[in-house]
């Protein structure tokens, strides 16, 4: 569904993408941009291996949904990670308490050996054998599901995009972790919707990085040489990830402004999008000539959902010090709902 949003007196689209959900006999309910990208192998794979293994960080949602579509098929998963906290080994919670409950087993690496797995596929596959029997075979999923397959769902979603707005040009906005969805995005939504533009925000990696990730997908799957623009502050105030007070704000209002997001990705990608139109003064970010028009109303952001994970976001954004309102109930509500949830997490977003 499409939904409206105000925020500093500009009017947004809004691709309620994190309602887009995989029936249950797919895939449990996994929702947002995992669930495009999953959906290739939720309904057209061809590996017959018993085992899938990625890799990522112990609280992703990307972990979360690859459990819930191996469970749903009776495969077995195995996923290389950083060393877990010892706090979070002993108080489970967030993604990494509904991986547990989905029967992931997580192979916790010392940092340097993780490192190694990212670029050293030889290495990597050695690893992963010495964890099983001789006779399997193991299906690998890279982390983030930034594989070939994920361009199946993200083709679906620039159909739907462009049928909403009866192919009128359209200038779409989205956080990029790997930049997977950016890419399929842009390569799929001038198809339908001549003219559109697709802007990717990096998070979690330098707009270099994006860039090369987004170059080597393409080049595996066709080497079309269409790309997003990516959108980036050459002056970072802040490591991502961290609590920020900047984000923490922009957050908060775009909260009160009525639509809600998770607390990572999203809050990075408006405060440089707003930099970016011109909505916020900042001597390091010029308007962006193709994002900006004054009488566009044409502007969608991609609600990649990942909600799922704002409990344990917030948590850390507690303990780091931030202010919770007193009548911010809604917060505490969100902590205590999600805290009580096994598996998938089912909380609802609101619907505008």
């Amino acid at each position: 569904p499409l939904g409206r949003v105000k925020i500093r007196k500009r009017n947004f689209w809004v691709k309620r993408d994190d309602q887009w959900r995989l029936s249950g006999e797919l895939g449990g309910g996994i929702s947002g941009n995992k669930a495009r990208k999953l959906l290739h192998f939720a309904v057209n794979r061809t590996s017959t291996a018993p085992i899938v293994a990625s890799m990522g960080g112990h609280q992703s949602n990307a972990c979360v949904a690859m459990a819930a579509l191996c469970r749903a098929r009776g495969l077995r998963m195995l996923y290389l990670c950083k060393p877990v906290p010892r706090w979070l080994r002993k108080n489970p919670a967030g993604n990494y308490a509904r991986g547990l409950a989905l029967g992931v087993e997580l192979v916790p690496l010392q940092p340097e050996v993780y490192r190694r797995c990212t670029y050293d596929v030889i290495y990597r596959d050695q690893l992963l054998q010495q964890l099983i029997d001789d006779d399997d075979q193991i299906e690998w999923l890279p982390q983030g599901a930034a594989y070939v397959g994920a361009e199946y769902g993200i083709s679906i979603l620039a159909q739907e995009l462009a049928e909403a707005f009866q192919g009128s040009p359209l200038r779409v906005v989205l956080p990029g972790g790997t930049g997977t969805t950016a890419l399929f995005l842009a390569r799929h939504l001038v198809k339908h919707a001549p003219n559109s533009l697709v802007f990717c925000v990096p998070c979690g990696t330098t707009a270099k990085g994006l860039e090369v990730q987004m170059q080597s997908l393409d080049k595996a799957s066709g080497g079309h040489g269409i790309f997003p623009i990516i959108l980036d502050d050459p002056n970072p105030k802040f490591r991502f990830g961290t609590p920020s007070d900047r984000e923490w704000r922009i957050w908060n209002e775009i909260k009160d402004a009525g639509l809600f997001l998770e607390l990572l990705y999203a809050p990075h990608t408006w405060d440089i999008v707003l930099r970016a139109l011109g909505l916020d003064s900042d001597p390091d970010i010029q308007k962006c000539s193709m994002l900006y028009d004054d009488d566009a109303d044409n502007i969608v952001y991609l609600h990649c959902g990942g909600i799922e994970g704002v409990a344990t976001q917030l948590t850390r954004y507690r303990r780091a010090g931030f202010h919770f309102d007193d009548d911010d109930a809604d917060a505490d509500e969100l902590l205590l709902t999600l805290d009580k949830n096994d598996g998938l997490n089912t909380v609802k977003s609101p619907t505008y």
